[in-house]
């Protein structure tokens, strides 16, 4: 998400409270009880049956970090025209000192740029233009398949001839017979993205020194379950989980450590949080099996998936295959996951992301049915590319076609 500079960014904030049914000003000038005149970025007001909630929102498209003296502004004009809250929000992040400034006021907000990406990801945003929205897929494309349909019927009538002869003395004999194969179209969004990385560089002979180099990089990521895609010569990998449905702490812990195979809590110091705090966020990830742990004393935890610290290392859909613009009549599985949310996940974990667009793309599968004797039937996946068979896909495929 590209978020601009002065005006669009204050209209962007002013919108988002429109969506929460605020009556919106933005750019407003208010006199204050000291006969002082303020200028207020938005003015968010709210009709209660006994009094009308009045908000002062700051807006900060800053590359900086915001320091305390800003903090001390806001709370001074807040104080002087009797605002019910104030609301800090920046595109960078604060100073200590200013996180310190702002704990002692409990009618101030701050809004860092993690909390900005996840409230306008919400409202479906990636970029505007004079403060207009728009949508973050800017087009719909489809990769043609390479295996046609009566390859895959010979497959299909392979695999059933082999099943029924079993293993080594019939063992595992199953008697069924192809039925049928569909062909249908998956999405993916393919991501063209700028962020930064930590690249190790030479110094000297012996020296070597970490730099944080901006870079450019297209991701591909299933638009049905979030889930990153590593695009091999042998088809589409799913060897890297992502981020969908993390928290932004969690996120950032995952970024943290994404360059180390083990750690322990207490070298989670360096991010900055309480004892109590690394706790929290260690233990939910391990509840939901993001975080294995791998020894028990002293507690030792590894990532469950492979979480990269360089979005460089992947070759999206696009740069892989030839795509066209317009679509077959194959049957199509249902996106689930909004691209906003990925642009959120994609911000909360590469630093200063950028995500330029967004294209939806259809990948071919083919879906081959066989039957049993009892009438009951099973379902394969199988590339339309490669022709290899993908069996993560085939537990979530059957109720997916619509």
């Amino acid at each position: 998400m590209a978020l601009e500079k002065g005006t669009g960014f204050e209209l962007k904030i002013a919108d988002l409270f429109k969506q929460k049914g605020y009556h919106v000003t933005h750019n407003v000038k208010l006199h204050g009880r000291s006969g002082a005149e303020h200028q207020i970025d938005v003015l968010a007001e709210y009709n209660a049956p006994l009094h009308t909630s009045r908000i002062i929102i700051e807006a900060k498209s800053y590359e900086a970090n915001i320091d305390k003296d800003i903090i001390m502004k806001l709370i001074q004009i807040q104080q002087d025209i009797s605002a019910d809250r104030a609301i800090l929000a920046t595109t960078s992040e604060f100073t200590p000192g200013a996180l310190q400034t702002a704990s002692q006021y409990a009618n101030l907000e701050l809004w860092d740029r993690a909390k900005i990406a996840s409230l306008l990801g919400e409202m479906q945003l990636i970029d505007t233009s004079d403060g207009v929205k728009q949508t973050p897929t800017n087009s719909i494309k489809m990769i043609l398949a390479q295996v046609d349909q009566s390859t895959i019927e010979q497959y299909a009538k392979v695999q059933a001839e082999k099943r029924s002869k079993g293993g080594f003395l019939g063992r595992g004999k199953v008697e069924e017979k192809f039925l049928a194969a569909e062909r249908f179209l998956y999405p993916y969004y393919d991501i063209d993205m700028e962020a930064q990385t930590y690249q190790v560089e030479k110094t000297g002979w012996r020296s070597k020194e970490k730099v944080v180099k901006k870079i450019r990089s297209r991701t591909s990521v299933d638009a049905n379950t979030g889930a990153l895609v590593f695009v091999t010569d042998n088809g589409l990998s799913y060897a890297y989980s992502f981020l969908n449905g993390l928290s932004d702490e969690e996120i950032r812990l995952l970024y943290y450590v994404s360059e180390v195979k083990a750690f322990e809590k207490r070298e989670l110091s360096a991010l900055g949080w309480s004892t109590g705090k690394i706790n929290k966020v260690v233990n939910s990830l391990a509840g939901q099996g993001v975080l294995r742990m791998i020894q028990a004393r002293p507690a030792v935890y590894a990532s469950a998936y492979a979480y990269p610290s360089d979005p460089s290392i992947f070759v999206s859909l696009m740069e892989k295959y030839p795509v066209v613009d317009s679509l077959t009549n194959d049957k199509k599985v249902e996106k689930l996951v909004p691209p906003a949310s990925i642009v959120t996940a994609f911000q909360s974990y590469w630093a200063s992301c950028n995500v330029l667009s967004i294209d939806l793309v259809y990948y071919p599968y083919y879906g081959v049915i066989y039957e049993r004797p009892d009438g009951s039937k099973r379902t394969e996946v199988v590339d339309g590319i490669t022709g290899q068979r993908q069996e993560r896909l085939e537990k979530i495929i059957s109720a997916s076609i619509v």
